[in-house]
């Protein structure tokens, strides 16, 4: 469990907030998350062979938005060194890791983070073998815990294509709210995708938290 995070303040939270998502119909059952599920540690050199395998999958890297291009080892360890770099640091990552198996399941990160404005963007990618079952939920709930606890960040913005309607129901859920769409912004699969601009500030977070007996 990663430290400072009120794991069972989460488990109740995710149990009242949070709505499991069907075609057609975002907000349905209720979906039980339990963030003690996972933890965030620091990228190690030894997980580069998952980040890369990946990062170079077209079901991750496309609905992420990320990069299109092949990642080499090379590559992929010339990222790994630029982690952190910087004082303080514009860029934080963290692996996600499986608590019942002590194995890497996904990634998330703060990047652009402006410390005077005190801003960052969020970013997450979940290994195809681990989705589905609450692990992006709680880690992005991990994340944003250290965001406005740890590191005293203020506001925290993220990017979604429009029709990836499970991870905006996610993020809905934790209180992300909607504040712009690009029309036409992302190209894939041979045409071009609207994304949508969602944010999240500290104090919209906060109730979440004091609902359950935080703060």
């Amino acid at each position: 469990m990663a430290r400072g995070v009120p794991a069972i303040a989460y488990h109740q939270l995710f149990e009242r907030h949070l709505f499991e998502w069907s075609p057609g119909n975002l907000l349905v059952e209720p979906l039980m998350t339990d963030t003690r599920s996972v933890k965030l540690r620091a990228v190690e050199l030894g997980d580069l062979t998952f980040t890369r395998r990946c990062r170079n999958d077209p079901a991750i890297h496309l609905p992420a938005l990320g990069r299109r291009f092949p990642i080499t080892e090379v590559g992929e360890e010339a990222w790994f060194r630029a982690l952190g770099q910087g004082s303080p640091p514009s860029e934080v990552t963290y692996i996600v890791v499986d608590c019942d198996h002590e194995v890497p399941v996904g990634l998330t990160t703060l990047r652009d983070i402006d410390w005077i404005n005190r801003t960052a963007r969020f970013g997450l990618w979940i290994a195809p073998e681990a989705q589905g079952r609450g692990v992006g939920t709680a880690a992005t709930a991990q994340t944003v815990d250290v965001a406005f606890g740890r590191l005293n960040l203020r506001k925290l913005a993220l990017d979604v294509l429009a029709s990836n309607d499970r991870a905006i129901a996610m993020y809905r859920g934790l209180g992300f709210i909607e504040e712009g769409r690009f029309a036409d912004e992302v190209y894939s699969d041979g045409a071009y995708h609207d994304v949508v601009r969602m944010a999240l500030t500290g104090a919209q977070w906060k109730p979440f938290q004091i609902s359950n007996g935080e703060g």
